[in-house]
């Protein structure tokens, strides 16, 4: 079946799914009939002339199983109510209509205040219009049953009857739900006629209503789009949380639901932030690398409901949304860290998904009514773009949105929406699974509730009873308020400081160092409006509101905005007498308002200019003051305790306090307070607690407490004020200064590798731990090689020797460097069976991290003056047990490496830096909430930046691509990588150097002998690759090969930097090998690229290697690959097995290293030391030392040395 038919199917089952049957709500209880001052007004004028007390019988006939429907046409009301007999009674109300007089009083009353046109058009009708129509003697409401028409076709005489009672309550529940209904039974649209005397246009104004579901839209051209990459730097710590702002905008008690449905969607908001904040944000053990994830577009029916996932080819991938949340999540759990456009959509959902994510645990989330053409409705979720950063990072993701993310199945093209729909639907599919997933854990009785489930579960519903008919819109007016923001206008709130005209403004000292308070200040509010880059006053809005631009609306939000702060219907109301437009209010009276009201309207989008100091509100807060209390020379920074003098205060803003200074403050004032000019909040029962935190603060800081707290600037949530001579000592501690390159050091150090052995000193000369972190090439090796040599020249290693340790794998590599680099270092390898414990006598002694974890207990009872560990990533697990014994180890430095990037992987980091720095960064807990969890997820710049500070002195990092590395390095670096045979090689290797040379020695004539040497060459090359190489079985493990071990190590490295590497070899039987490694080590299987390959998978292979990111790796034959083959994403090559033309060698690596490469590149040529490998290389390093060999002169004829000088290059050292 093809995706095609996939997809018809599904869409099938989707529509002929049984859907849950969806009961109306139950009937309004008593109580809840007149909820409304004018549903009241209503139905108490009915009561007010129900003389026989009749009226109340008709509550228990107001319900659906009675009063079917409700007709209003015009003055008249008809219902057909179900009583005794077969056919329902038909029950008519009319009021008598306005004449023609009556409404031109009614209209000039309203026009002569047009803040009462205002309230008209945000859809309220004020109290006082009721008043005004009494004024003018028109009866808005009945005043006996002669001055209406009331009838029934029941066979009850009396009036009223049960059934027209009845109705008399439904409209009762009609006007709760909009007023305006009692003109327009008066034959009278109040609404419509105000506007037409205003001139007011519809389309001026628009009340937000319900959506009406439209098809989705096409794109119609497909042009370029930014590349979405960039949402990788997102910052998603800018999404506030906005669940009880949003509450109080919200008005309670909403007339669609008999409860209070805005503390109902208080506590599924609570419970869904709950629910999606305990998902565990850790690596998962299946978590899915962004560039392996098969995702690619989401098939959506005309309902936005999900219907299948595809990848790249339209294969389906997921035919249930949870599947497919499920893949999110193991997508989320992933680290980014190199990724290019072919990755676009995989980066896209990783994003997105965050982003949702982020939304439902911040409660940064809002509802929206749709409308469907078959009058059925649902509830669609979206981000709370109220918020303007929420608006920003919604807006990027519209920008950068790929084309074809969300597709729609009925579409007759290619099923692309426009972008906007895209994320918006995107973003519906996620908030609304994780909602209704919440609501599975509501009580029972919530599950009962029909407007909870319509509300909260994603279902579309049709409420047929005319009583609920309109619940669509009475619930999206309710809901107006959460997109406020969405104007061409912007309203200013001006806030001023005003001196008391009957008093000058004296401060009052409070010590003697002069903090001066004032209480007594005016604060004077007024507002003003901004449309096309003039602002108007709300007397000028008054006098010229219809003419204005955008007038109504204006009129309109001022009465909205009226609703969250009442002072501005005052306001409103004396600039429309000619009164002042600003109301004063005291430092006590304004209080309330700043911490109630102006987040509100901030949220609305109102505009505040305050005053520079009233800006910011200040709190007290804890704060410590550090300073150097000695001269002392400083030769270590665990000193620092002894020579560093704090002092804790209270911070009021720039202004510094005693706990004694702070207690006498807070008996002379509380609440809103100007101190030296800056309003500070004092609260009684935060003062308090402040105390009492000073007074449980340690009298005393630890050195790494001090030199934390100094970096930061911050400690235990407590600002740190540091004076200039507690700067000067810091910057002493951390400044590189210049140190002599030991002489003995057998090379030269590049600059930025001299910058590097320099920090080493320095961190050694002081204390710290080092966390070196060069990109892979950059040599770290000989910057640790050159700080041994400072140290044997300092006497360091007199008593004990520097502990190296290492995977088995690179501990050959380590020991030919310094016998390369260093040869006056003595060193021993501690390895293996027969090691001994007077190994630990050198200058530098290497072992593995196996030996480690075997003999921690030995080895934990020296102390060396160094320790160091190479790929540091080796011990990012704290709970394994090599970790445990390498933190038993003690030594007075320590350096770590590793070419693993640190931000993407805090986590890991964490346990590397412990090992450093032990202590420095709390416990791991603690440092996953203050910095691993808010950086990986949400990208928090500000806790990056902490981050940053106070590890930047103990983690030096370089990278490849700085412009100041890549102008000192060659383009091209070449290394020799130097392994060991393993037990099962060099038994091989040893029989088959005995068997051969043997037959060389009985060889009768000069072509069995070039052959049997020939063919030894070949067997050796393939005993040193693998022993399964060799006898030709399949792949076993990395273990039978000390090259397999060591390719593993450096693929490991170039992947977790996020490199491509080649990988050649000159045998199509161990490339297959290969192959079947990298799939078992890595998980991925790699292209193989040899000589039976097809000229048309051949360039499949290499497009895919060049452009796709999730090609990471290739193995090439030689002579495949080695021609002809353009590779530049790659920046590694590795060079398995040698060639002994180096020519030919050349011509591979120029695979990538070629036109178009924008990278160095850096090439291994792994050789395996003490065989013949190690031989045949020393050879050609000489011979190209004597003469620049040719191509066609370069090849060792090996074949002409002698028997005795061929036993020499083969046999096992």
């Amino acid at each position: 079946m093809n995706a095609v038919d996939q997809r018809a199917r599904a869409h099938r089952r989707a529509k002929h799914r049984r859907r849950p049957r969806r009961r109306e709500p139950p009937p309004p209880p008593e109580s809840k009939f007149g909820r409304t001052w004018w549903g009241k007004l209503w139905l108490n004028s009915f009561i007010g002339i129900d003389y026989q007390n009749r009226i109340p019988r008709g509550r228990l006939y107001a319900n659906p199983d009675r009063v079917r429907d409700l007709g209003i046409k015009g003055n008249r009301v008809i219902a057909p109510v179900k009583g005794r007999r077969r056919h329902p009674y038909t029950v008519k109300v009319a009021l008598p209509s306005f004449t023609k007089s009556e409404r031109k009083r009614i209209l000039r009353s309203i026009s002569s205040n047009p803040f009462v046109l205002g309230e008209l058009l945000n859809g309220q009708l004020p109290q006082h219009i009721y008043k005004l129509t009494q004024r003018h003697d028109i009866d808005l409401l009945p005043k006996d049953w002669n001055s209406l028409t009331g009838t029934c076709s029941c066979p009850d005489w009396a009036v009223p009857c049960k059934h027209l009672a009845a109705v008399i309550y439904l409209l009762a529940n009609e006007i709760d739900k909009n007023p305006f209904l009692i003109f327009r039974l008066h034959g009278m649209d109040l609404l419509a006629e105000v506007k037409k005397r205003s001139h007011v246009r519809d389309d001026e104004h628009h009340e937000q209503s319900v959506t009406l579901a439209q098809p989705v839209t096409s794109e119609t051209t497909a042009g370029q789009r930014s590349s979405p990459l960039a949402l990788l730097d997102l910052d998603l710590s800018a999404i506030p949380e906005l669940g009880d702002r949003l509450f109080t905008l919200l008005q309670e008690q909403p007339l669609f639901h008999e409860g209070d449905f805005r503390e109902i969607l208080k506590n599924q908001y609570a419970r869904t932030s709950l629910r999606v904040a305990r998902l565990e944000p850790g690596l998962r053990d299946d978590a899915v690398d962004v560039r392996d994830y098969p995702g690619h577009s989401i098939y959506i029916d005309s309902f936005g409901s999900f219907v299948s996932s595809v990848d790249a080819e339209g294969e389906v991938v997921h035919k249930w949304q949870h599947d497919w949340i499920e893949d999110l999540f193991r997508l989320r759990t992933h680290g980014l860290q190199s990724v290019n456009e072919g990755d676009s959509h995989a980066v896209f959902w990783y994003v997105v998904f965050r982003v949702a994510l982020k939304l439902l645990t911040q409660q940064a989330f809002v509802p929206r009514v749709v409308v469907y053409p078959n009058e059925e409705s649902t509830v669609r979720w979206e981000a709370a773009t109220i918020d303007g950063a929420i608006t920003e990072i919604i807006t990027q993701l519209y920008e950068l949105c790929p084309l074809d993310m969300l597709r729609n199945e009925q579409a007759e093209d290619n099923g692309f929406i426009e972008p906007k729909q895209q994320v918006d639907g995107i973003l519906n599919l996620l908030l609304t699974h994780f909602i209704s997933l919440a609501f599975h854990f509501a009580p029972q009785e919530d599950h009962e509730d029909s407007v909870q489930m319509w509300f909260f579960t994603g279902n579309r519903h049709r409420f047929k009873w005319f009583g609920y008919r309109d619940t669509p819109q009475v619930v999206q007016r309710w809901l107006n308020c959460l997109s406020f923001r969405d104007r061409q206008h912007r309203v200013l709130m001006f806030i001023e400081e005003l001196v008391p005209p009957d008093r000058s403004l004296v401060p009052h000292e409070l010590s003697r160092d002069g903090l001066q308070i004032s209480t007594d200040l005016l604060l004077g509010v007024t507002f003003k409006v901004e449309r096309d880059m003039n602002v108007y006053s709300l007397a000028e809005i008054g006098a010229k509101a219809t003419s204005l631009p955008d007038g109504p609306r204006i009129l309109s939000d001022l009465t909205f905005l009226s609703t969250y702060f009442p002072d501005l219907s005052v306001l409103l109301q004396k600039s429309a007498g000619g009164g002042e437009d600003v109301r004063s209010y005291t430092f006590v009276e304004f209080t309330p308002i700043l911490l109630q009201v102006l987040p509100v309207l901030r949220l609305l989008g109102v505009h505040l200019v305050l005053p520079k100091s009233l800006d910011r509100l200040l709190r007290p807060k804890v704060s410590v003051r550090v300073s150097r209390k000695s001269k002392e020379e400083v030769k270590s920074y665990l000193q620092l305790n002894d020579i560093v003098a704090f002092d804790w205060q209270v911070a009021l803003g720039e202004t510094k306090v005693s706990q004694a200074e702070f207690l006498r403050l807070v008996e002379a004032a509380q609440g809103l307070v100007q101190i030296n000019g800056e309003y500070v909040f004092i609260d009684s029962d935060e003062a308090s607690d402040l105390a009492n935190r000073l007074d449980e603060l340690p009298n005393s800081m630890s050195s790494m407490d001090i030199l934390r707290a100094g970096l930061a600037e911050e400690f235990d949530e407590a600002d740190v004020e540091v004076d200039d001579s507690f700067n000067e000592l810091l910057t002493s501690i951390m400044q590189v200064e210049p140190v002599e390159i030991p002489k003995e050091l057998c090379g030269t150090l590049r600059p930025y590798q001299r910058v590097g052995f320099q920090w080493l000193v320095k961190n050694n000369t002081f204390g710290f731990g080092s966390l070196l972190a060069d990109d892979m090439g950059l040599g770290k090796t000989i910057q640790v090689i050159s700080f041994l040599l400072h140290q044997k020249a300092n006497g360091d290693l007199k008593d004990s020797g520097a502990l190296v340790v290492a995977p088995t794998s690179v501990l050959t590599n380590w020991r030919k460097e310094i016998e390369r680099f260093a040869p006056s270092l003595s060193v021993t390898v501690h390895h293996g069976t027969a090691r001994e414990a007077t190994q630990l006598q050198s200058d530098v002694i290497l072992t593995s991290y196996g030996v480690i974890r075997s003999d921690v207990d030995e080895l934990k009872e020296n102390s060396f003056p160094t320790l160091v560990i190479d790929e540091a990533q080796n011990i990012k697990n704290p709970d394994a047990q090599q970790t445990k014994a390498i933190k038993q180890i003690r030594a007075s430095s320590k350096i770590a490496l590793s070419g693993t990037p640190v931000d993407n992987r805090l986590l890991d980091y964490w346990s590397i830096f412990d090992f450093a720095m032990p202590q420095y960064l709390g416990s791991r807990k603690k440092f996953s909430d203050s910095f691993a969890r808010s950086i990986e997820l949400d990208r928090n710049q500000e806790a990056l930046e902490s981050f940053r500070k106070v590890t930047a002195p103990f983690i030096l990092r370089r990278v490849k691509s700085d412009k100041s590395i890549i102008s000192d390095l060659p383009d091209k670096i070449e290394s020799n990588r130097f392994c060991s045979l393993t037990s099962e090689q060099a038994a091989l290797y040893q029989k088959t150097v005995d068997d051969t040379m043997q037959k060389i020695d009985e060889a009768e004539s000069k072509i069995k002998r070039n052959a049997s040497v020939l063919n030894l060459m070949l067997r050796l090359k393939q005993i040193c690759n693998s022993p399964s190489h060799f006898l030709k079985r399949d792949y076993k493990s990395t273990e039978e090969s000390g090259k397999l071990s060591l390719l593993v190590d450096i693929l490991g490295e170039a992947l977790d930097a996020d490199e491509k590497v080649l990988v050649f070899t000159q045998f199509a039987k161990m490339g297959e090998q290969l192959v079947s490694c990298v799939e078992s080590e890595f998980g991925f299987e790699p292209a193989f690229l040899h000589g039976g390959v097809s000229r048309k998978m051949r360039d499949k292979m290499i497009d895919s290697f060049q452009n796709d990111s999730k090609s990471r790796a290739m193995v090439l034959s030689l002579k495949a690959g080695g021609t002809g083959v353009n590779l530049t994403a790659a920046n590694q090559v590795v060079h398995y097995d040698l060639w002994w033309n180096p020519a030919v060698e050349n011509q591979a690596t120029d695979r990538a290293f070629r036109i178009g490469q924008t990278k160095n590149v850096l090439v291994h040529r792994l050789i395996t030391e003490n065989t013949f490998e190690e031989r045949i290389n020393e050879m050609i390093v000489d011979k190209k030392a004597l003469a620049e060999m040719t191509v066609s002169d370069g090849e060792i004829s090996i074949t002409e040395l002698s028997t005795e000088e061929i036993r020499e290059i083969v046999e096992l050292r």
